[in-house]
């Protein structure tokens, strides 16, 4: 018997022609398979099929056959109702009804699912699958649509488009997009660069560039949308893009970023608590406490409006209130120091409690362990000192300075290698500074020089070198040569400091610009270059104040003269007889 294709015999071309459509290689199994076909072919038109009486004449099996695979000398293969006979294209396949429907002079695309790359007549190597894939796209080339519906409701050209997934893409009319999941970038229209992945991740996007989505509803907000923003990355399940050149990661509920084999960024949303780089925990007892660099705030279980920033920054502090610290190392050793403000590199460093700090400068206050209410500026300001109350500015301002309350201490070296003083004000470069003391060693803390209490001194170099108690000096080097001197006042730029300036003088009072005090329990006003004395408006020259030392000078005789003055009384009243009778 001759079994026909098409009213045409099946020979062996045609044969091996259905086969290779059907995508049989192996030549024993093709042999097998025309066998088996011939077999059934035969039977139908017997009327013994298997299963029942024939009903299907040869010829109408052989047709049915030909319309499930259909193979042309392109190398075109279609089957089950896709394609169609006017194909001048090559190497394209497609399966299921309607799949590549208009296909003409497109090459090398595969199609599988109904509608899947219908409107597509010349595109070239897409490959669609599943319903509707690719429906109304009408040119375009190199896509990949895997799911129902990707990228189905456009009618137009739409190239080098990846999408995976039931709807994802599924209006978009650009070029150049990624969209891996369900509906993902199922809303995108016109916007480009577009690249997602995770059901429902930028399925908001409409006509916004640049959008980068990637986890579980991904996605940009409605007004990010509306104002059609662009370039906006979003990575993780549900996390949202809010504004244009944006990176956004996570949701409000990620509390830990990691990178570098660490904790790159750590948060607390809902108690305003951000840490980075390594810093922090996530104890919910933080409020409003931000910490940046490795280990700070690393042991805080209470803090609140903590702000620390730097590697080892606040290490220690278990919990308080209201502290600002900044540098490496700063507050190291703070356990619960509140209402304070630290900023320097090792500043405040060995202090574990206490209250009211204001520091600023490189190692400033790094070894007060019992100081308080301190307010330190400059570098290593303040850098022993332990008292109360103490506010200090300027480079190395009283460095070795251990004890002394209340004391006010400004300018560059002021109260350098001095070691104590209470209630002292110190202003100007070196002001109550020891700049010859012997044996200093700064970081052993020796040599420092024990000095006195209760000292004004304000101008540069003002007390300079002085140990005594209870010394005003006001201007330059004023009581800089009052090395071992007490209670005593010097106004004037280099008054008590000139060779004639007693050492140890007591008890003296000197006004004028270079005057000293040669001895004890002076008042010493003006130098040999003033002219004028005037006192309570009454201008004295230096003639006259001569004149009225002779005067003084001459008090014995003037008290004499004084003695006798009844006597030189009555010779007055008596002065005109004595005349008369000395001219008889």
């Amino acid at each position: 018997m001759t079994i026909t294709l098409n009213g045409d015999p099946i020979n062996e071309t045609t044969r091996l022609e259905l086969l290779s459509g059907l995508g049989i290689a192996d030549a024993a199994a093709k042999a097998t398979l025309a066998q088996e076909a011939a077999d059934v072919a035969l039977a139908w038109s017997e009327g013994t099929e298997p299963g029942g009486a024939g009903t299907k004449s040869a010829k109408e099996w052989a047709t049915s056959i030909a319309d499930l695979v259909r193979v042309d000398a392109d190398n075109n293969a279609f089957a089950m109702g896709a394609g169609n006979d006017n194909v001048t294209g090559t190497d394209n396949t497609a399966s299921a009804l309607e799949a590549s429907r208009d296909l003409m002079s497109g090459i090398g695309n595969t199609r599988y699912g109904r509608g899947s790359g219908r409107s597509n007549p010349d595109g070239h190597y897409n490959l669609e699958m599943a319903y509707a894939a690719g429906l109304l796209i009408s040119g375009g080339d190199y896509s990949v649509r895997l799911g129902p519906e990707v990228q189905s409701g456009f009618a137009g050209v739409s190239s080098r488009v990846t999408a995976t997934g039931a709807f994802a893409l599924r209006y978009f009319r650009g070029n150049e997009a990624v969209a891996d999941g369900y509906n993902c970038g199922g809303s995108l229209v016109d916007g480009v660069r577009f690249t997602g992945g995770g059901t429902g991740a930028g399925s908001n996007a409409v006509n916004n560039d640049a959008i980068t989505v990637y986890g579980w509803d991904a996605n940009i907000t409605d007004e990010a949308r509306d104002a059609g923003w662009s370039n906006i990355i979003v990575l993780g399940a549900s996390a949202r893009g809010t504004r244009e050149n944006q990176v956004a990661l996570g949701d409000n509920q990620i509390t830990e970023l990691r990178m570098f084999d660490m904790a790159a960024m750590r948060g607390l949303p809902a108690a305003r608590t951000w840490f980075a780089a390594n810093a922090g925990n996530l104890n919910p007892g933080n409020l409003g406490c931000l910490g940046v660099g490795e280990g700070a705030l690393g042991l805080s279980t209470g803090s609140t409006n903590i702000l620390a920033l730097g590697d080892l920054c606040l290490p220690n502090h278990e919990g308080s209130n209201g502290v600002v610290a900044g540098g490496n190392r700063a507050m190291q050793e703070s356990i619960d120091i509140k209402d304070s403000v630290v900023w320097g590199v090792l500043a405040l460093n060995k202090r574990t409690t206490g209250v009211g700090f204001t520091i600023m400068g490189y190692r400033s206050q790094e070894h007060g362990v019992t100081s308080n209410n301190v307010s330190a500026f400059g570098d290593s300001a303040a850098w022993q000192y332990q008292g109360d109350g103490g506010v200090f500015g300027g480079y190395v301002v009283a460095e070795l300075m251990q004890t002394g309350d209340g004391v006010v201490i400004q300018g560059r070296a002021a109260a350098r290698h001095r070691k104590n003083g209470e209630q002292v004000i110190l202003i100007g470069e070196w002001a109550g500074g020891f700049p010859d003391a012997p044996g200093v060693d700064i970081e052993a803390n020796l040599g420092a020089v024990e000095a006195g209490d209760r000292v004004l001194g304000i101008g540069q170099r003002a007390v300079m070198q002085a140990v005594g108690s209870d010394i005003v000096a006001l201007g330059d080097l004023s009581a800089s040569a009052v090395t071992l001197g007490t209670n005593s006042i010097f106004i004037g730029s280099g008054s008590g400091a000139g060779a004639g300036q007693k050492a140890d003088v007591v008890n003296v009072i000197v006004i004028g610009k270079g005057v000293d005090a040669a001895n004890d329990n002076e008042i010493i006003l003006g130098s040999a270059s003033n002219d004028n004395f005037t006192v309570c408006g009454e201008s004295f020259s230096k003639t006259r104040l001569q004149d009225l030392n002779t005067l003084a000078s001459n008090a014995t005789e003037l008290n004499s003269l004084a003695a006798n003055a009844n006597e030189l009384n009555d010779l007055a009243a008596n002065a005109a007889d004595l005349l008369a009778l000395l001219a008889a």
